[in-house]
């Protein structure tokens, strides 16, 4: 048993005799373990038992009780010691705010804490970064000289919420600034600000803003804010361990880890060798480093990763802009100093990554390969980019098959591809390309099958926007990501702006942000379709607005420099590559310096499944996430050849009460609950063969109860996918043509044994698809 030990302060004053709820964060729910009551001073006790140091608890304090209080603050304290006798807690206006904003893609509409792992267990590991969850003072990484401004913005928040803590006229105000655009007005401090964090994209209208900035203002002892308002409130947090040095890009694993290529040696850099400021040559020569961070921004695996000591001797040398991560948790890189692939292999049990492969198999010793990517069958696709210098040494396309370098295959077609930059691949297993050759910008895409590269289709420069009529289709195209239906969007470099690329048609229309010199470079598209792209030249985070894309939100922070790449991890935390530092200039190249770290806008975006291979995938919409329920197969002996499909509470009865149904063991896992991106199957029971049943999607069923009277419905038997959703595995049905209006429902293999052997089943199709 362990004692937690805490106290309730609002405004710097105990909140006496209030409620405090303690919860627990499970997959699909939060389970509420116990309350107590705060004393006269706002302190309280509660003993934990009978849990495991990977649960994850979250604790909310209130003046009253939670539903009827509009004071609420939480906590989210994530694990407990089981072997601690004690744990001290303090819940106050930080730790609201820095909960709030951590795990704001897991708060639920009820305003619960709950979702997949591993995202909701890194988010809360986010939480101690920001406020301190024992004193409730500012956490660890937000008040370190690296995130002088995350701080102030911050305490910006933390003011704000004290303020409207005071009196009810304040806290009137602050549910009006944070009232939803569909007029939804929250009724709690606890509400409001996860309105802010999650639902208005930590956004604010200018007059909401200035109001929001005065309540700051107000509190009765503020602490150090901003100097003006902000139409933008995000907590960038800036990360700089780990040997981190002109960042190229980050690649995430299925935990959350961020793999970071390095352009630039660190150790060099900091020695100042070949020049005594460290600012000329030093500070360019090839990274011998790669680094990995945990989702808090830790370094692991013993980050600075480092080959060897001596830069000119190391196999990782100066990767560019080429990671990817695959399905396997290997970490790639494309070393962009000498033309070749490195791959890592991860051994968190020994807090180590071995370096097991190396290879300049399909590329020249200039090819400078670059933002490199890895399909669902583990083939390792190479945009040998002929580098930014020559402008007339031409690229090519790598496959490694199944990432072995000994059966590599190049693709060359400088008619198509003249500069190939970046590779994403889509749902179909094609690799699109990114060509950013000067007066020949394209999109490219390929295909590889039968040990050989095809192209598929070739989306050049002047290709027909479908509206309105803009002058350019790519302008120096950097990095193509998909959104959840599998259409493709482009950062242009050279244009400011972003291109859309139609999955079906490739027609394309250009979104132009209307800002000067913003040189767009990385590329994210969340699990919402929400579309975020660094501005290489303007420092800047850009949420476009894909209705009227001059008017898109741009997120602003002392902390970002010249920004490469832009990831979404699965908390929803956005990664944003300082790869220059702001005063370096392409006009300046000889004082060009390397940029440092890494920025993460703290739940900011819809959460993404690692790694990413395809389109964009909310954790909670992974299969192993929605189908949990188990369902049971039983025949019916009294009539063989048909069958019933059963979940675990149904199917206790049926072995109890009716023995003529024969359990023949787990069937599928489907889903008990509804979902968006789940059919329902209905059951019906064929009155004239009693004792048989079908399973109908809603569509069928609405034919059924018009035409089919002998068909009665028993009511939704369970959720998953749609036929063709490519998600799960399909189930076939057969009608038994010996008993008609009978069924069953089978996988790949047992629809081809009954195919060849069982003559009187026809095969109808794919039913659905579930786990097996």
């Amino acid at each position: 048993m362990t004692t937690l030990n805490g106290q309730v302060i609002a405004n710097g004053e105990g909140i006496r005799f209030g409620q405090v709820l303690v919860y627990k964060s499970d997959l699909k729910e939060a389970n509420l373990v116990g309350q107590t009551t705060t004393n006269g001073n706002g302190s309280f006790q509660f003993n934990l038992d009978n849990f495991s140091e990977d649960d994850l608890f979250y604790i909310v304090a209130s003046e009253s009780n939670a539903e009827d209080s509009e004071v609420i603050l939480i906590n989210a304290i994530g694990n407990v010691n089981p072997n601690s006798d004690s744990q001290n807690i303090t819940i106050n206006e930080r730790t609201t705010i820095a909960s709030t904003y951590a795990l704001a893609q897991f708060i639920s509409d009820e305003g619960f804490i709950f979702g997949p792992s591993p995202g909701l267990d890194n988010a809360f590991s986010i939480v101690p970064n920001i406020a301190n969850i024992e004193t409730g003072e500012a956490g660890v990484i937000i008040a370190n000289e690296d995130n002088e401004e995350a701080l102030l913005i911050f305490n910006t928040l933390v003011n704000t919420l004290s303020a409207s803590i005071a009196t009810e006229q304040n806290r009137n105000t602050l549910f009006d600034i944070t009232t939803l655009p569909n007029g939804d007005r929250p009724e709690s401090t606890f509400e409001a600000l996860f309105n802010l964090a999650e639902e208005l994209n930590q956004t604010l209208s200018e007059a909401n803003a200035r109001s929001f900035f005065r309540l700051a203002e107000s509190a009765s002892n503020p602490l150090p804010m901003l100097e003006e308002f902000r139409t933008t409130l995000p907590i960038p947090l800036h990360y700089t361990a780990g040997g981190m040095y002109a960042v190229g890009r980050m690649a995430f694993d299925s935990q959350g880890n961020a793999w970071i290529a390095n352009n630039w040696d660190y150790q060099s850099f900091l020695n100042g060798e070949g020049d005594p400021e460290g600012i000329c040559c030093a500070a360019r020569i090839p990274a011998s480093q790669i680094t990995v961070l945990n989702p808090a921004g830790e370094p692991i695996l013993g980050s600075p990763i480092i080959d060897s000591p001596i830069p000119d001797t190391s196999l990782v040398n100066g990767v560019g802009y080429g990671v990817a991560v695959g399905a396997d948790d290997k970490a790639w890189f494309a070393n962009y100093g000498n033309g070749s692939i490195v791959r890592f292999t991860p051994d968190f049990e020994n807090n180590t990554a071995n370096l097991d492969l190396w290879s300049s198999a399909g590329i020249q010793e200039n090819d400078n390969p670059q933002g490199i990517a890895i399909d669902q069958e583990g083939n390792l696709w190479i945009p040998n980019s002929g580098g930014f210098a020559d402008l007339d040494d031409l690229g090519s396309v790598t496959v490694y098959p199944q990432g072995n370098p000994s059966q590599a295959v190049t693709f060359t077609n400088n008619d198509v591809i003249g500069k190939p930059f970046n590779i994403t691949i889509d749902n179909e297993g094609l690799a699109w390309v990114t060509n950013d050759q000067a007066g020949n910008s394209s999109v490219t895409i390929l295909d590889y099958e039968d040990g050989e590269i095809k192209l598929i289709d070739n989306i050049p420069t002047n290709a027909p926007p479908t509206s309105p009529p803009f002058p350019h289709t790519f302008g120096t195209p950097r990095t193509v990501a998909f959104d959840t239906e599998g259409n493709a969007w482009v950062t242009n470099w050279t244009t400011s702006s972003l291109t859309f690329i139609d999955k079906e048609t490739k027609e394309t229309q250009e979104f132009p942000l209307g800002l000067e010199n913003f040189g767009l470079w990385g590329l994210s598209v969340d699990s919402g379709n929400q579309v975020w792209a660094g501005g290489f030249d303007n420092f800047s985070l850009v949420l476009l607005n894909q209705e009227n894309s001059r008017n898109s939100t741009v997120f602003e922070s002392e902390a970002l420099q010249h920004i490469t790449a832009v990831q979404v991890d699965p908390s929803g935390n956005i990664w944003l590559a300082n790869n220059w530092t702001r005063e370096s200039s392409v006009s300046d190249p000889e004082n060009i310096v390397g940029g440092d770290g890494v920025v993460q806008f703290v739940g900011l975006a819809d959460p993404v499944e690692p790694p990413l291979i395809g389109t964009p995938v909310d954790p909670a919409d992974k299969p192993e996430n929605l189908l949990t329920t188990t369902f049971n197969r039983f025949q019916n002996s009294d009539r063989p050849g048909t069958y019933l499909y059963a979940n675990e509470t149904e199917s206790e009865v049926i072995r109890r009460d009716f023995t003529n149904f024969v359990e023949e063991g787990f069937a599928f896992k489907a889903s008990s609950t509804e979902n968006d991106t789940l059919i329902r199957l209905n059951r019906f029971q064929n009155t004239d063969v009693p004792g048989t049943y079908l399973y109908a999607s809603e569509e069928e069923s609405i034919s059924i109860r018009e035409n089919n009277p002998n068909f009665v419905e028993e009511g939704i038997a369970f959720y998953a996918y749609d036929a063709d959703a490519n998600m799960a595995t399909d189930f076939y049905r057969f009608q038994n043509t010996q008993q008609p209006g009978t069924y069953i429902y089978v996988t790949e293999t047992e629809k081809n044994n009954i195919l060849e052997n069982f003559p009187q089943f026809t095969l109808e199709g794919v039913a659905f698809e579930a786990l097996t």
